[in-house]
């Protein structure tokens, strides 16, 4: 009896969150088109670009996993994992959703480099890319909903007009 009565709570406490965050990515995820989302692209293109080789095999892997879980306990997160593998990190500030947009931008340009890449992805909506590591070159990309110390940041809130911002808060 108990353990149907928890079963059925925590279906309905894992229901109430991905719909939160359905919600929360359908508010705003149109203010990344046209120049905004090429001149983001573009930053995300020179990161990889610095950090990471075009493979000349050609050969590549792509492993999809979860880094981050929720229980009931909270939060989980394999940051001692990560942090073996990135010895650099960056956080894309995803107030406005940009970080859902350019990891997966990231993910299909690391692959056309021929570079190995981790995906790691979001536990509440599985189809989103909550991070990104490319292991041979010690580079992590994520989204600030992943936010850890001895990281780099980009402002992608930033690209948004003030105006917008405003009335975002309002």
């Amino acid at each position: 009896e108990l353990n149907g009565q928890y079963k059925r709570l925590y279906a309905q406490a894992y229901g109430a969150l991905a719909a939160a965050e359905e919600l929360r990515g359908a508010v705003d995820s149109g203010y990344w088109t046209g120049d905004r989302l090429l001149s983001a692209q573009k930053r995300i293109c020179a990161i990889l670009h610095r950090h990471g080789s075009v493979s000349k095999s050609g050969k590549k892997e792509q492993k999809h996993c979860f880094a981050s879980a929720i229980s009931c306990k909270g939060l989980i997160r394999l940051s001692e994992e990560v942090n073996k593998l990135c010895k650099l990190k960056y956080i894309l500030e995803n107030d406005y959703h940009g970080a859902d947009i350019l990891l997966q931008y990231a993910a299909d340009k690391a692959g056309e480099m021929g570079l190995d890449i981790i995906c790691c992805h979001s536990p509440l909506r599985p189809e989103r890319i909550e991070g990104l590591i490319l292991p041979a070159t010690g580079l992590g990309l994520f989204s600030s909903d992943w936010d850890e110390k001895d990281c780099r940041h980009i402002r992608l809130d930033e690209m948004i007009p003030l105006s917008v911002q405003r009335e975002q808060r309002s």
